[in-house]
């Protein structure tokens, strides 16, 4: 049995990437299924303009939106060190502003601006600002005395 057999070639920036099916692995070869979870971690890391098409696309059809590709690229992408830090500055920028309730009058009610003021609050901003650059966020709000 030849090599080739067995596995693929596709051209990714200028180098060849080996990927074997699972369903090859079942068929005898043990170190199938390693190779391909190995191979589509290294392809996390290369993604280019096609891909980014290719996940706004799924993710904007409005019949059947699919956010998995485009939420994998996201992921991806948290790890630049530089981005990061820009997506921090803006959320401070926000956080570190003043929130507070304001009746009828122009005053302050102060009694429920402390609210503003807890842990939760901010915690709940946090995720409404990573919404922004994910395009989504999920958030459980439950009554905490009960």
């Amino acid at each position: 049995m030849r090599v080739t057999e067995n596995i693929t070639k596709e051209f990714l920036w200028g180098a060849f990437k080996k990927t074997t099916s699972p369903l090859m692995a079942a068929a005898g070869n043990s170190k199938g299924i390693i190779t391909q979870l190995i191979s589509e971690f290294a392809d996390r890391s290369r993604s280019d303009i096609k891909k980014w098409r290719a996940a706004l696309s799924a993710f904007e059809d409005p019949d059947d939106p699919k956010s998995v590709l485009l939420q994998d690229l996201l992921r991806n992408l948290m790890s630049d060190g530089h981005l990061m830090a820009q997506i921090q500055i803006r959320k401070a920028a926000t956080l570190s502003n003043r929130f507070m309730v304001i009746d009828k009058n122009g005053q302050e009610v102060e009694e429920k601006t402390e609210l503003l003021q807890t842990e939760w609050f901010f915690d709940i901003m946090e995720h409404l600002l990573d919404s922004r650059f994910f395009g989504y966020s999920v958030l459980e709000l439950t009554d905490p005395l009960t």
